[in-house]
């Protein structure tokens, strides 16, 4: 019904728009997903503002470092983005793992996926798109955590190295570490998210609790903050299957 509906406002509106990312994994997954991750090429706000004219829903920024928008439906969260990159194959190209890179377009039934996401869902692994989604977000690391345990997505060697080598990246969000720990303390995020809606305290989140994060809000001085990022890393690092080797000194997992 939903979709139906931003699929018409598209159409009058001559703008093409795609299903992506987690909307798109968790159908193939077949998982419960009642939220929708919409980009567009065009005007993404006001694509945003007459879905929630129609839908009669609240919607807000959900990002001012990247334009994007949420829309409070009926039935879940509605975000609506513009494409990046100038095009679909750009914007996917831009995400983190091969089975949140994909799209179908609004309208349309084929699946776009260049990186070969419905393979590694078939195969139950987890794939990065290109060597160098840690580098440009460091938070990715704890996503994996989330979908290896959460989604059942196994982690294969390659990948298990990139978040060991790369994990002490994760002190420079440590801002966003915070957020997202409390998340999966409280069990209360988004699907996609390292919490998971509606589910228990995974595997993560247990051991980031087994680290004391519950008791340090967002208050936290800088250096508190840090400790909080150090914390993630190791957190993350013990939640994959990353084998029994260690890092040097300044690595966090050990």
């Amino acid at each position: 019904m939903t979709l139906q509906v931003v699929a018409d406002i598209l159409r009058r509106r001559q703008t093409l728009g795609w299903l992506v990312g987690g909307s798109v994994r968790d159908r193939e997954l077949g998982c419960l997903s009642p939220d929708l991750d919409i980009v567009v090429l065009g005007d993404a706000a006001a694509a945003a503002r007459e879905l929630a004219r129609q839908l009669k829903a609240p919607w807000f920024v959900l990002s001012e470092r990247h334009p994007a928008y949420r829309i409070m439906g009926p039935d879940g969260c509605i975000d609506v983005a513009p494409v990046k990159g100038g095009d679909i194959f750009a914007d996917l190209a831009e995400r983190d793992f091969t089975v949140n890179a994909m799209a179908v377009p609004l309208g349309g039934t084929d699946i776009i996926d260049p990186f070969g996401g419905l393979e590694h869902i078939r195969q139950r692994r987890l794939v990065t798109v290109s060597d160098r989604v840690f580098r440009d977000d460091p938070l990715r690391m704890m996503r994996a955590a989330h979908f290896h345990h959460v989604l059942g997505l196994e982690i294969d060697a390659g990948l298990a190295a990139a978040v060991r080598g790369q994990a002490p990246l994760l002190a420079a969000t440590a801002r966003r570490c915070s957020n997202a720990l409390h998340r999966a303390e409280a069990g209360d995020a988004r699907p996609g998210t390292l919490g998971g809606r509606g589910s228990a305290r995974g595997p993560q989140a247990e051991t980031i609790g087994r680290h004391g994060v519950a008791g340090i809000d967002g208050r936290e001085t800088r250096r508190g903050r840090r400790r909080i990022a150090t914390i993630a890393a190791r957190a993350c690092c013990r939640a994959l299957p990353l084998g029994n080797g260690s890092l040097g000194a300044r690595g966090y997992p050990r």
